[in-house]
């Protein structure tokens, strides 16, 4: 595939892209584990670079494009999740009440 910026430069945004959505949601990640509710933005702007990055190298990606549609989706509703439904909701995520279980 011939691109109007060449193929290093593709192959350093793409880098870029995918190096930072994978960061974020490690990010995203980490400061849930230490209970900290700025884990809900890095999840935000880690689903958004990956949407953006599937926007960008759809056709390059393998062996089909029809296997990948997962990510999309699964980037998709993981932000209606968090924007419009605010779900999961903070208060359940770190409450410090545990249910005794018998």
């Amino acid at each position: 595939m011939t691109t109007p910026f060449g193929d290093l430069a593709v192959l350093i945004i793409g880098r870029i892209i995918w190096g930072l959505t994978i960061a974020g949601f490690v990010g995203a990640g980490i400061t849930l584990i230490l209970k900290k509710k700025i884990w809900r933005i890095f999840d935000i702007i880690a689903s958004a670079i990956s949407l953006i990055g599937y926007f960008l190298f759809w056709d390059d990606l393998a062996p089909i494009p029809y296997y990948w549609v997962v990510g999309p989706i699964v980037a998709v509703v993981t932000l209606v999740a968090l924007l419009t439904f605010r779900w999961p909701k903070d208060e359940n995520l770190f409450s410090l009440k545990e249910e005794n279980k018998i």
